[in-house]
């Protein structure tokens, strides 16, 4: 529940202040998205550990530059555990808990799909550049 309400409170902040706005993001529709292509294993070095990349999030198959935002997805803050792979899941459930940590929504209710959609919209699409898309495989492109 702590989670849940720490992951409110950052948000609702970041929103507020308009932190890590990031001037010219993305905001195209699915066929025009950048075609660099990543999949888990390719995101796991964009967890803000170097500091020579970009910190990278993928949200409903889509790669967010969302290194502007450092103070709150860098290393050591508090949403850093969502960075370098797909947090799908833990975005859409306020989750900052490891079995979360997935691009696995199968299970949401509409309500959910509803929530998850709105943080995307609001949060990660207003305010991040797009970079790619997350994909299984490289040969999914």
């Amino acid at each position: 529940m702590r989670s849940v309400l720490l992951i409110g409170v950052v948000l609702a902040v970041a929103v507020a202040a308009g932190a890590a706005v990031a001037v010219g993001a993305e905001q195209a529709g699915e066929d025009t998205l950048p075609q660099t292509a990543f999949t888990a294993e390719d995101l796991k070095k964009y967890d803000g550990r170097d500091p020579e990349l970009p910190i990278l999030i993928s949200l409903k198959g889509i790669v967010y530059d969302v290194t502007a935002g450092k103070r709150f997805y860098g290393p050591g803050a508090s949403y850093n555990a969502l960075v370098g792979k797909d947090s799908t899941r833990a975005v859409g459930l306020w989750s900052l808990d490891e079995k979360d940590l997935t691009d696995d929504i199968s299970d949401f209710t509409e309500e959910q799909l509803a929530g998850l959609n709105e943080v995307i919209e609001t949060v990660y699409k207003a305010k991040y550049p797009v970079v790619g898309r997350f994909v299984k495989t490289h040969d999914e492109l």
